[in-house]
Parts: C-alpha cells; sequence; structure tokens
C-alpha cells in the first residue's frame, strides 16, 4: 500500500512541478521594500504635479517631473533584474524537478518491477490481466510500471485543468496569477487604495 500511496505522490508532484515552481519563484522574487517605497515615492511626485499649475510654476513643475522620470525608470531596472533572474530560475527548476521526479519513478519502477502494487482478483481484469500484470507475473497484481503509466497520465491531465481552469483566461488566453512584470502595478494599485483611504 505504501508504495502505492509514495508511487502516487511522485507522480502527481511530477505533474504540478510547473505550477509549483511558478508559485515559489513567484513568492521568492515578490516587489521589494525598495521598489514600493520608490512606487509610494513616484505616486506622491505625481499627486504634486497634478497640484501645480505648468503655466505659473514651470521650473517646479519640470524639475518634478525629471525626478518622477528619474524614479521610473530605477523601477524599470529593478524590474527588468527581477524578472531574467527570475525567468532564469523557473526555467532551470522546472527542468531540474521534471529530471529528478522522472529518475525516481524509473528507479521506482525498476526496483519493484516484480512487485504487484495491488492485487485484484483476475477475473475482475480479464481481458488485460497479463497487460496490467507485466512484468510482475501475478493473476490480477497491478505491476508499478501500469501504476506509474496510469497515474502519470491522470495527473498530467488534471494538472492541465487545473491550470487551464483556474490560473489563465479563457478569454484572453494569459495566465491569471500575478507575473513578475504585473507585481509593481497590483503592489502600485494597493498602494494607490490605501493612500485614497488616508
Amino acid at each position: 500500500m505504501e508504495l502505492l500511496l509514495f508511487s502516487l505522490f511522485c507522480s502527481i508532484v511530477s505533474a504540478f512541478v510547473p505550477l509549483i515552481v511558478r508559485f515559489t519563484i513567484n513568492y521568492v522574487h515578490r516587489v521589494s521594500a525598495h521598489e514600493v517605497l520608490l512606487q509610494n515615492e513616484a505616486f506622491s511626485i505625481k499627486k504634486e504635479m497634478d497640484g501645480i499649475s505648468i503655466v505659473d510654476e514651470f521650473a517646479k513643475h519640470a524639475k518634478l517631473q525629471r525626478k518622477l522620470i528619474k524614479i521610473k525608470d530605477e523601477l524599470k531596472k529593478l524590474a527588468s533584474a527581477r524578472l531574467s533572474t527570475s525567468m532564469k530560475q523557473k526555467f532551470l527548476f522546472t527542468y531540474v524537478m521534471h529530471g529528478v521526479m522522472g529518475l525516481l519513478l524509473v528507479c521506482i519502477a525498476w526496483l519493484y518491477r516484480s512487485v504487484p502494487v495491488i492485487v485484484f482478483p483476475p477475473e475482475k481484469l480479464w481481458p488485460l490481466t497479463d497487460v496490467i500484470s507485466w512484468p510482475t507475473g501475478v493473476p490480477g497484481g497491478v505491476s508499478i510500471a501500469v501504476w506509474i503509466f496510469v497515474t502519470n497520465r491522470v495527473s498530467r491531465a488534471l494538472a492541465a485543468y487545473v491550470t487551464k481552469r483556474f490560473f489563465t483566461d479563457a478569454r484572453k488566453g494569459t495566465s491569471l496569477m500575478p507575473g513578475l512584470g504585473n507585481l509593481g502595478k497590483l503592489s502600485a494599485i494597493i498602494q494607490n487604495a490605501a493612500n485614497e483611504v488616508h
């Protein structure tokens, strides 16, 4: 029974590797406190600029505009660096985890090739008894190779459904998860709403 559950767990984790990596990397590379401060500063400068008449106080308006442009450039550099690093890490960790999980499943299949995962009465699996029990040779037994194949197929179908259903916008075909580029916008929206409340 432990073999059945462990191989099922490995198949599910293997199928959900892209989502696991995406959540983990997005959490690690979230917007820094420094970026939030810069966004708040940019928002306050923009608010101050809106209150200044460009005709009456052109010099002050131009000075604030230069300061705002400088802050926006720094925010773009920080976001670009974060995006670059996160994309490299997503790529690396996704393939490493797929490799490790695949190797683990192959090792399990090899080490337990003669042990059935579960045994049914042979007549219940009648037309496929020999295929399902291969290579164990136990009549009515489900081999680890067949079990891993079936759980991998089902897990991947489930992962595709979950990703499509919960993490993509069906109308646009885009990801609903806050991407690294959207985190700054999301943070700015939250900060703007908080500032308007106060």
